[in-house]
């Protein structure tokens, strides 16, 4: 073999070493980006989903406050006035409101009225699944509210 292809072969084996280590450092550095960018488009998912979840608990608060301030609701718990329940817990209200259940609860802890809507639109009175109860931990509520 002559000094040539000697030449030849190790130009092209050093070029070929060369290209290779190019690519293994393009494909590191671009994994590492595109792993770097994958946690910002999380992270920025995470904080629009904790954004979207704290609003919808201040509208809850807020509904809250409004039903628990409202003067006919006062006296609709004083002396369960079947004309509020006819017009303000309709499933309307429930649907518009985003809301599945309502509870009133008198200031002795006793619940006045329980109303429920299921997934067919449907209004349950007085009914208190004990599911619901354990899954927003309110059966310790209302053994503290009783004492």
């Amino acid at each position: 073999m002559t000094l040539r292809k000697k030449l030849l072969i190790a130009s092209i084996s050093i070029i070929s070493i060369f290209m290779l280590m190019i690519v293994l450092l393009v494909g590191i550095i671009t994994s590492r980006i595109h792993h770097i960018y994958e946690q910002e488009q999380v992270t920025t998912q995470v904080n629009q989903t904790r954004n979207l979840l704290n609003n919808e608990l201040k509208s809850l608060d807020r509904l809250n406050l409004d039903y628990a301030a409202w003067d006919d609701t006062f006296s609709f718990i004083e002396n369960k006035n079947d004309l509020y329940i006819q017009s303000n817990l309709t499933s309307e209200t429930f649907l518009q409101n985003n809301i599945d259940h309502m509870v009133f609860i008198n200031n002795r802890g006793k619940i006045v009225l329980v109303r429920q809507i299921d997934a067919e639109g449907k209004l349950n009175e007085n009914y208190i699944d004990s599911n619901w109860l354990d899954r927003y931990k309110l059966k310790k509520f209302f053994i503290q509210m009783k004492r």
